[in-house]
């Protein structure tokens, strides 16, 4: 009997702890659900919309524009979408797609204030060059509006400050289309470098060309001096360079110190450590006040030449440019102008473009006609150059495509 009680106790026991445990069980269930339900009731506030979230169309192909401020002064490209037309209105123009206005090309910097705050600005410099992009926010009747702002600004020759300022409604121009504006914008050449009298010299200077090879085969020397009213000395030393001049043929740079020259011609820039080594032939020059021109050979390079062009002392003939321009847009053969060898060394037909570039620079007019030219006859040159001899201005971008802001 007392062994059925026992047993009875235990299991009364066990079926105890079971539904202790069973009661445990269920409040914990209770409490995640109570949780879970918590986190239910908390919802996302949705994030603001910004202009990246704006819809833009999409350009694929697109148009050279070129600014400038007046006949003769610094001409600037940048690219716009092609679907894009441009009609002139007071203090600029104005940009329409399909009829409709979307925008406008404005002189100077100012910011309306209807354009609102900036919410976004990136810059970019390139030379003498500044170019600033800006998105503004408005709001009209309670409704987000974006736009795009561009800014580009450079000095004139004489050191007068430009600006330009783009707007565009914000969903007419996708990234590319932005990136295509901003980074086209660059300085394009209108006309080839006529540069009639841009040096004092006195009467019947002497100067100075200086290069390598490239001075001989040209022959520039003799054909200089064929046109007369100069004393020319060229100096021809293989595999000259800027560099080399400084530090191997010193005996030239005393000459300048001293005032042996009214002007020197300087080639030899095949490196930007020619440029940078310029400082001493310029710190010569101005010991003597003696004119110091940039004047390129053939095959010298672009951005060693470009580097030199900015040392306010010296002045700019690019000979080299000046043979491609002739070539191109005269329909000269190469083969007259360059020699088919290993360096492509410079014609005299060549030479005599330089020497046309430095008489005219010197004194504000085109060489006269002689009967020869060095090793050149008269009506070998006048064959291949033709109106150049007496007109030397090359129209590169027509007048009627450059938009005048004033």
């Amino acid at each position: 009997m007392k062994k059925r009680l026992l047993l009875c106790l235990l299991c009364l026991a066990l079926i105890g702890s079971m539904m202790s445990c069973d009661k445990n069980t269920d409040t914990s269930q209770d409490a995640q659900s109570t949780s879970d339900s918590g986190t239910d009731s908390q919802l996302e506030i949705p994030k603001e919309p910004t202009y990246k979230d704006v819809p833009r169309i999409t350009s694929k192909t697109h148009q050279s524009v070129y600014l400038s401020y007046g006949e003769g002064l610094r001409v600037f490209r940048f690219m716009m979408p092609d679907t894009w037309t441009l009609t002139a209105e007071p203090g600029g123009y104005s940009i329409q797609r399909e009829n409709r206005v979307i925008g406008s090309i404005k002189t100077g910097a100012s910011q309306p204030d209807t354009l609102g705050e900036e919410v976004h600005k990136d810059d970019f410099f390139f030379l003498d060059c500044t170019m600033d992009y800006f998105v503004h926010k408005s709001e009209k009747d309670g409704v987000a509006e974006y736009c795009h702002r561009f800014v580009f600004g450079y000095p004139e020759q004489n050191g007068t400050k430009r600006t330009y300022t783009i707007l565009v409604d914000l969903e007419e121009l996708d990234e590319y289309s932005v990136n295509r504006i901003f980074y086209s914008f660059r300085e394009e050449q209108a006309t080839n470098q006529a540069a009639m009298g841009i040096l004092s010299l006195p009467e019947n200077p002497s100067i100075l060309i200086i290069g390598n090879s490239f001075v001989n085969s040209s022959q520039i020397g003799s054909i200089m001096n064929s046109m007369g009213g100069v004393d020319c000395q060229a100096v021809s030393i293989d595999y000259l360079t800027v560099r080399r001049l400084c530090s191997d043929y010193t005996s030239y740079l005393d000459n300048m110190r001293s005032g042996a020259y009214d002007a020197v011609f300087l080639c030899g820039f095949y490196a930007t450590d020619d440029a940078t080594q310029m400082k001493t032939v310029v710190d010569a020059c101005r010991a003597s006040q003696t004119e110091l021109i940039v004047f390129p050979a053939h095959n010298e390079n672009t951005t060693a030449i470009a580097a030199a062009e900015k040392n306010s002392y010296v002045k700019v003939l690019n000979w080299k440019s000046e043979i491609d321009i002739v070539s191109e847009q005269l329909n000269v053969p190469m083969k007259e102008l360059r020699v088919d060898d290993t360096h492509g060394h410079s014609r005299p037909l060549a030479g005599y473009i330089g020497a046309h570039m430095i008489y005219r620079a010197i004194f504000g007019k085109v060489p006269p006609t002689r009967d020869t030219y060095g090793s050149l006859d008269h009506s070998y040159v006048y064959g291949h150059l033709g109106s150049y001899m007496t007109d030397p201005v090359i129209e590169l971008i027509p007048s009627d495509e450059i938009l005048y802001l004033q």
